[in-house]
């Protein structure tokens, strides 16, 4: 079993706390933004209720990547399997959280031709069903391609990340002058 043994053991604990710590952060920042954003461009309360969402899944999925190092798979399961399901579950609604929260501030954005608000709703779509397809294929006893949707999702929640940059980089050029 890799990475559950030491000196393997500690490049997951210290990437995975250190990843969760700046999740959670990244989450608050991100709330903070879209708050202060929302009240500028007198954002509905419904929008508000999503930064709201978005913040409580961040600080789970943050809580839970940090947790999930103290309960290793191979001595507490059920502990480690309730932290890994926050981390991929809080993922994709993160990611609906983000849409939906952010939806008219970054309408005017893409990359290419296109728009940030379709591809965090592909990102969303595509680690909600990665999820599916990773207990089917574990449930039939095929875990290296349960292991590849795995990383699905988690390439899925990684880009949801990313595509706050353009958002950020306006924010940072319009604060500028």
């Amino acid at each position: 079993c890799a990475g559950v043994f030491y000196p393997e053991k500690a490049v997951f604990d210290i990437g995975l706390s250190l990843g969760g710590l700046m999740f959670l952060l990244f989450g608050v920042e991100v709330f903070l933004r879209t708050e202060s954003q929302l009240k500028m461009s007198d954002g509905s309360n419904w929008r508000r209720m999503f930064n709201v969402g978005q913040l409580f899944a961040a600080i789970v999925i943050g809580a839970s990547m940090v947790l999930v190092t103290r309960y290793p798979f191979n001595t507490d399961l059920a502990m480690h399997l309730l932290y890994a399901t926050n981390i991929f579950h809080g993922s994709y609604i993160w990611g609906a959280f983000l849409v939906l929260s952010r939806a008219h501030l970054d309408s005017g954005l893409s990359i290419k031709t296109h728009s940030i608000w379709r591809i965090r709703w592909m990102l969303v779509v595509m680690g909600f069903l990665s999820y599916w397809l990773m207990i089917a294929f574990a449930v039939k006893g095929n875990t290296n391609t349960a292991a590849f949707f795995e990383w699905v999702i988690t390439f899925a929640a990684e880009a949801q990340l990313l595509t706050m940059l353009p958002a950020i980089a306006i924010l940072a050029s319009t604060q500028d002058e």
